[in-house]
Order: C-alpha cells, then structure tokens, then sequence
C-alpha cells in the first residue's frame, strides 16, 4: 500500500500573508516620498518610484509563489527567494526603518524554506 506525501498549505498562507502585509509597506512609503517630492527633491520621486515598484514585485511573488506551493513546490520556491530578496533591497533602500519589509522577509523566507523542505 502507497501512501501519498500530502503537501503542506503553509507556504500558501505565508505567501498570502506577506503579500497582505506589503501592501501597506510599500503604499505608506510610496505616500511619504511623494510628499517629499512636493519640495522638488528629484531623488525623492525616484526613490518612491522605485520602492512602489518593488512592492508590487513582492505582492505579485508572493501571491504567485504561495498559489505555485501547492503544485510546484521547487518553483514555488524559487520564487519565494526572489521576493525575499526584493524584500530584501526594499529594506536597504528604506534604511531599515519598515516593519512590515521585515514582516513579509520573514514570512517569505519561511515558506522558502518550507518549499524546499517538502518533498514532491
């Protein structure tokens, strides 16, 4: 008698969460460079439009990965290490000043791990 690996949902739902909590990350920091875009600092409108980027990056890795656990789970975790990684450079580039950055860093990290760890 085979018994069938079941496939754990973690990933699913830390993916999901850390999509969830990147949201307010990168919107809230989007907002305040665009207020200090208002005293025509050029670097300020950069930096925002590059932190907006990366949170939508992260949101769409981590929404993509968690969905990709249940059937890829190397795939799946790939893409969790990239987002991590984008997590990553947005908290470098926010001086490590976000809480939520390191909330969805930590959560993607995890299911990165939890990607390997499973077994096909």
């Amino acid at each position: 008698m085979e018994t069938k690996s079941q496939k754990s949902i973690a990933p699913l739902i830390l993916g999901i969460c850390g999509a969830i909590f990147s949201l307010p990350s990168f919107l809230c920091t989007s907002c305040v460079s665009a207020l200090l875009s208002a005293s025509n600092e050029k670097s300020a409108k950069a930096a925002g439009g590059f932190i907006l980027i990366m949170g939508i990056i992260q949101l769409i890795g981590g929404i993509v990965g968690g969905v990709l656990s249940l059937s890829k789970t190397k795939v799946a975790g790939i893409i969790f290490v990239a987002s991590s990684i984008i997590a990553l450079i947005a908290l470098f580039a926010t001086l490590f000043s976000n809480i939520f950055v390191w909330i969805v860093l930590i959560l993607y990290v995890i299911a990165a791990i939890i990607c390997f760890v499973q077994k096909a």
